[in-house]
Protein backbone atom coordinates (compact mmCIF):
# COMPACT_ATOMS: atom_id res chain seq x y z
CA UNK A 1 0.00 0.00 0.00
CA UNK A 2 1.09 3.41 -1.08
CA UNK A 3 0.12 5.92 1.28
CA UNK A 4 -0.03 9.50 -0.59
CA UNK A 5 0.64 7.74 -3.53
CA UNK A 6 0.75 10.81 -5.64
CA UNK A 7 3.96 12.49 -7.83
CA UNK A 8 4.19 9.61 -10.27
CA UNK A 9 4.50 7.22 -7.36
CA UNK A 10 3.36 4.37 -9.27
CA UNK A 11 5.85 4.69 -11.76
CA UNK A 12 8.83 4.36 -9.42
CA UNK A 13 7.47 1.26 -7.93
CA UNK A 14 6.51 -0.30 -11.06
CA UNK A 15 10.42 -0.25 -12.07
CA UNK A 16 11.15 -1.58 -9.31
CA UNK A 17 8.53 -4.58 -8.47
CA UNK A 18 7.04 -4.70 -12.11
CA UNK A 19 4.27 -7.50 -10.91
CA UNK A 20 3.21 -6.41 -7.09
CA UNK A 21 -0.39 -5.87 -6.26
CA UNK A 22 -0.55 -2.58 -5.56
CA UNK A 23 -3.15 -0.23 -3.95
CA UNK A 24 -2.91 3.58 -3.64
CA UNK A 25 -4.25 5.89 -1.54
CA UNK A 26 -4.49 9.43 -1.38
CA UNK A 27 -6.86 12.70 -0.95
CA UNK A 28 -6.40 14.25 -4.25
CA UNK A 29 -7.62 12.64 -7.89
CA UNK A 30 -5.09 12.16 -10.12
CA UNK A 31 -5.59 11.80 -13.89
CA UNK A 32 -3.29 8.93 -14.11
CA UNK A 33 -5.08 6.69 -11.26
CA UNK A 34 -6.87 4.03 -13.36
CA UNK A 35 -7.94 1.00 -10.87
CA UNK A 36 -6.49 -1.75 -13.17
CA UNK A 37 -5.89 -5.57 -12.92
CA UNK A 38 -2.66 -4.95 -10.77
CA UNK A 39 -3.31 -1.50 -9.39
CA UNK A 40 -6.37 -0.03 -7.10
CA UNK A 41 -6.85 3.52 -5.88
CA UNK A 42 -8.56 5.06 -3.26
CA UNK A 43 -8.99 8.87 -2.93
CA UNK A 44 -10.18 9.77 1.00
CA UNK A 45 -11.48 12.62 2.17
CA UNK A 46 -8.76 14.68 4.06
CA UNK A 47 -10.91 14.18 7.47
CA UNK A 48 -11.09 10.47 6.88
CA UNK A 49 -7.82 9.66 5.88
CA UNK A 50 -6.89 7.70 8.88
CA UNK A 51 -10.03 6.11 8.74
CA UNK A 52 -10.10 4.98 5.16
CA UNK A 53 -6.59 3.43 5.41
CA UNK A 54 -7.90 1.42 8.11
CA UNK A 55 -10.90 0.58 5.85
CA UNK A 56 -8.68 -1.49 3.76
CA UNK A 57 -8.00 -4.30 6.15
CA UNK A 58 -4.46 -5.71 7.00
CA UNK A 59 -3.06 -7.53 4.39
CA UNK A 60 -0.26 -5.69 2.88
CA UNK A 61 3.31 -6.78 2.36
CA UNK A 62 4.77 -3.64 2.27
CA UNK A 63 3.19 0.40 3.29
CA UNK A 64 4.98 2.72 2.21
CA UNK A 65 4.68 6.45 3.18
CA UNK A 66 7.29 9.14 1.69
CA UNK A 67 6.00 12.46 2.87
CA UNK A 68 3.03 11.98 3.63
CA UNK A 69 2.32 12.09 7.73
CA UNK A 70 3.02 16.00 8.08
CA UNK A 71 0.06 16.42 5.85
CA UNK A 72 -2.48 14.61 7.40
CA UNK A 73 -4.88 16.34 9.88
CA UNK A 74 -4.53 13.57 12.66
CA UNK A 75 -0.96 11.75 12.66
CA UNK A 76 -1.44 9.53 15.28
CA UNK A 77 -4.34 7.61 14.11
CA UNK A 78 -2.97 7.68 10.64
CA UNK A 79 -0.05 5.82 11.64
CA UNK A 80 -1.99 3.69 13.42
CA UNK A 81 -3.99 2.78 10.77
CA UNK A 82 -0.66 2.56 8.59
CA UNK A 83 1.03 0.15 11.19
CA UNK A 84 -2.35 -2.04 11.13
CA UNK A 85 -2.51 -2.25 7.55
CA UNK A 86 0.74 -4.65 7.73
CA UNK A 87 1.23 -8.35 7.69
CA UNK A 88 2.99 -10.15 10.25
CA UNK A 89 6.54 -10.21 8.63
CA UNK A 90 6.00 -7.12 6.12
CA UNK A 91 7.69 -4.15 6.20
CA UNK A 92 6.91 -0.54 6.78
CA UNK A 93 8.56 2.48 4.89
CA UNK A 94 8.40 5.94 6.74
CA UNK A 95 10.03 9.55 5.37
CA UNK A 96 8.81 13.04 6.51
CA UNK A 97 10.49 16.12 7.12
CA UNK A 98 13.50 16.23 10.23
CA UNK A 99 12.50 18.67 13.19
CA UNK A 100 15.63 20.64 11.93
CA UNK A 101 13.80 21.20 9.02
CA UNK A 102 12.12 24.57 10.28
CA UNK A 103 15.55 26.26 10.73
CA UNK A 104 16.44 25.50 6.72
CA UNK A 105 17.04 28.13 4.10
CA UNK A 106 13.42 28.75 2.33
CA UNK A 107 13.48 27.34 -0.75
CA UNK A 108 11.65 26.90 -4.08
CA UNK A 109 10.90 22.73 -3.96
CA UNK A 110 10.91 22.87 0.32
CA UNK A 111 13.75 22.79 2.10
CA UNK A 112 12.35 25.05 5.17
CA UNK A 113 9.73 22.47 6.58
CA UNK A 114 7.17 25.98 6.13
CA UNK A 115 8.20 26.10 2.44
CA UNK A 116 4.74 24.00 1.63
CA UNK A 117 1.67 25.05 3.12
CA UNK A 118 0.07 21.92 3.06
CA UNK A 119 2.40 21.04 5.83
CA UNK A 120 0.52 21.13 9.02
CA UNK A 121 1.68 22.66 12.35
CA UNK A 122 5.47 21.22 13.26
CA UNK A 123 7.11 18.19 11.85
CA UNK A 124 6.60 14.72 12.94
CA UNK A 125 8.19 14.24 16.07
CA UNK A 126 11.02 11.41 15.48
CA UNK A 127 10.66 9.98 19.03
CA UNK A 128 6.83 9.88 19.04
CA UNK A 129 6.72 8.14 16.01
CA UNK A 130 9.65 5.79 16.93
CA UNK A 131 8.08 5.05 20.01
CA UNK A 132 4.49 4.38 18.58
CA UNK A 133 6.12 1.92 15.91
CA UNK A 134 7.72 0.00 18.88
CA UNK A 135 4.80 -0.16 20.75
CA UNK A 136 2.92 -2.03 17.87
CA UNK A 137 4.91 -4.49 17.90
CA UNK A 138 7.64 -3.25 14.95
CA UNK A 139 11.39 -3.52 14.70
CA UNK A 140 13.11 -0.95 13.26
CA UNK A 141 15.64 -2.50 11.18
CA UNK A 142 17.14 1.25 9.84
CA UNK A 143 16.27 4.80 10.92
CA UNK A 144 18.15 8.02 10.73
CA UNK A 145 16.76 11.31 12.36
CA UNK A 146 18.61 13.20 9.65
CA UNK A 147 19.46 11.14 6.88
CA UNK A 148 22.43 12.35 5.37
CA UNK A 149 23.95 9.72 2.78
CA UNK A 150 27.17 10.29 1.93
CA UNK A 151 27.16 10.16 -1.74
CA UNK A 152 23.97 12.75 -2.30
CA UNK A 153 25.24 14.94 0.96
CA UNK A 154 29.08 15.30 -1.02
CA UNK A 155 26.79 16.27 -4.44
CA UNK A 156 24.41 18.80 -2.04
CA UNK A 157 27.55 20.23 -0.92
CA UNK A 158 29.38 20.62 -4.04
CA UNK A 159 26.34 21.69 -5.61
CA UNK A 160 24.77 24.45 -2.63
CA UNK A 161 26.75 27.41 -3.50
CA UNK A 162 25.01 27.85 -6.40
CA UNK A 163 21.42 26.98 -5.77
CA UNK A 164 21.52 28.90 -2.62
CA UNK A 165 21.71 32.08 -5.20
CA UNK A 166 19.34 30.07 -7.61
CA UNK A 167 16.45 30.04 -4.65
CA UNK A 168 16.31 26.47 -5.19
CA UNK A 169 17.15 22.83 -4.93
CA UNK A 170 18.25 19.29 -6.27
CA UNK A 171 19.05 15.77 -5.39
CA UNK A 172 21.43 16.01 -3.09
CA UNK A 173 20.39 19.02 -1.06
CA UNK A 174 17.72 17.63 1.35
CA UNK A 175 20.80 14.96 2.26
CA UNK A 176 22.94 18.13 2.73
CA UNK A 177 20.88 19.82 5.03
CA UNK A 178 19.40 16.16 6.33
CA UNK A 179 16.20 17.28 5.57
CA UNK A 180 14.47 13.59 5.93
CA UNK A 181 13.59 11.43 8.64
CA UNK A 182 13.70 8.15 7.69
CA UNK A 183 12.45 4.92 9.28
CA UNK A 184 12.35 1.16 8.08
CA UNK A 185 10.08 -1.00 10.18
CA UNK A 186 9.40 -4.82 10.24
CA UNK A 187 6.28 -6.02 11.83
CA UNK A 188 7.47 -8.58 14.36
CA UNK A 189 4.33 -8.67 16.54
CA UNK A 190 2.73 -12.63 16.60
CA UNK A 191 -0.25 -13.56 14.83
CA UNK A 192 -3.62 -13.85 16.57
Amino acid sequence: MDVGCANGSLARIRRTLPLCQYTGIDVFPDDSYVNGENEKFIIAEPEKFDTAIAGVGRRFDAVISRHNLEHCNDRDKTLSAMLGSVVQGGQLYLSFPSAESVNFPKRQGTLNYHDDSTHVGSPPDFADVTKSILDSGFEIEFSARNFRPMVDRVRGFLNEPRLRKQNRLMAGTWAYYGFESIIWARNSASAG
